[in-house]
């Protein structure tokens, strides 16, 4: 047992080498930058160089296979289930196999590009941004229920304003709909919340009706600065709440011996 928790403890500081890491991160990155270069047609026309893409990402997989297996050994079943960084790694590194062997489904094989987010598991800011959204519960949710219903009553309210303004030749320079079912209001609104051509959806509509600017503009205002800079600010609160990195601290703590 001994000589195993040895084994186990090397493992361990093996994987958590510096050095190991960038290694693991740039191999990730590489991986990454290569899937969105194999979406060119140049890569797609030539056999030689699709398979040669093909053999890359597989070796890459090879090795990211390897890296979970040296940490199921390190961690020990129960242990490595228990951390979710590790386990989002073995979900995205079978995930990736499982992908890799659908050879007749394109659609599937796209997902494989899910792998470039165990860069957040590697990265120690990344990581806690990840953790901070997590960590933000009720509040997020919260916000989230009254932008949906805002976001209902404006759809409601603007369908019922606005529903005759296609027929009445509102729109014809777009030739779009824009507010005559609440679909298409839905999908108005969420363009308006972008910003998306607001300016000229807000005046072909005030062609009609000359006060539609102050609905429009005020559901903008609601749903784009208050409620998003309230999810904004929960957030930063979530990431203070975390406190100093544990990198941080241990640097201070070795600081504060040598004095």
């Amino acid at each position: 047992d001994s000589s195993e928790g040895s084994y186990r403890s090397r493992a361990k500081n093996f994987m958590q080498n510096d050095m190991v890491q960038c290694v693991l991160i740039f191999m990730i990155v590489t991986n990454s930058v290569l899937m969105g270069v194999a979406t060119f047609h140049f890569v797609d026309d030539d056999p030689f160089v699709k398979d040669h893409f093909e053999l890359v990402d597989n070796i890459l997989l090879f090795f990211f296979t390897i890296e979970l297996a040296i940490n199921l050994f390190a961690y020990g079943i129960y242990d490595f289930f228990q951390d979710n960084w590790l386990v989002f790694d073995f979900v995205s590194v079978v995930l990736s196999w499982v992908f890799a062997s659908i050879t007749y489904m394109r659609a599937f094989r796209v997902f494989r590009i899910f792998r470039a987010f165990r860069v957040f598991a590697k990265v120690e800011s990344l990581r806690r941004i990840i953790e901070a959204l997590c960590n933000t519960g009720d509040q997020m949710f919260s916000i989230l229920i009254v932008l949906g219903l805002i976001y209902y009553i404006f759809a409601v309210m603007l369908t019922q304003l606005f529903a005759d303004c296609y027929e009445e030749g509102c729109y014809e320079e777009t030739g779009i709909d824009y507010f005559g079912r609440l679909d298409h209001t839905m999908f108005t609104m969420f363009a308006l919340m972008t910003y998306e051509d607001w300016v000229v959806i807000v005046r072909m509509t005030m062609t009609r009706y000359g006060w539609a600017w102050l609905p429009i503009i005020t559901f903008m205002t609601i749903a784009s600065f208050v409620m998003l800079n309230l999810i904004v600010a929960v957030l930063c609160d979530s990431l203070a709440a975390l406190g100093p990195s544990d990198e941080l601290l241990e640097g201070e703590v070795l600081s504060e011996s040598d004095h």
